[in-house]
C-alpha cells in the first residue's frame, strides 16, 4: 500500500506521524516524483489518500471508499472537511499513471 497526499503539508504529516501509527512508508505527492517517487516495483494495489476527491480517484482505481473526513474549527478554510479514502485495484500500474517531470 501507499499513502497519497494532495499537498506538501499533508505529505509531510503522513511521513512524520505515519510510522508511529503503523502506516505504510511510501508517501506520494502528485506532481512531485523527486521527493516522493512512486514505487519502482509496481506493487501498489491499495492507496490511502488524504485530500484527494473520490471522483478524481475513481479515474485511476476501480474501488474508492471515503473512510472519513478530516475537519477542525481551527483549520484554514481550504484544509477543512478533506476526504480520507481507501482506493483499491488500479486500472493500470502506479508507475504508468504517475506523472513524471523531466529533470
Amino acid at each position: 500500500a501507499v499513502l497519497i497526499a494532495r499537498n506538501y503539508g499533508e505529505a509531510g504529516a503522513l511521513e512524520f506521524f505515519g510510522p508511529r501509527h503503523g502506516l505504510p512508508h511510501r508517501v506520494l505527492l502528485p506532481g512531485n516524483d523527486l521527493l516522493w517517487p512512486p514505487p519502482a516495483d509496481n506493487s501498489c494495489e491499495v492507496a490511502v489518500t488524504v485530500g484527494i476527491s473520490p471522483d478524481d480517484l475513481r479515474r485511476f482505481f476501480r474501488s474508492v471508499n471515503v473512510v472519513t473526513r478530516f475537519d477542525h474549527v481551527w483549520m484554514v478554510e481550504e484544509e477543512r472537511n478533506i476526504p480520507i479514502c481507501v482506493a483499491e485495484t488500479p486500472y493500470r500500474s502506479i508507475t504508468e499513471a504517475w506523472p513524471r517531470r523531466k529533470r
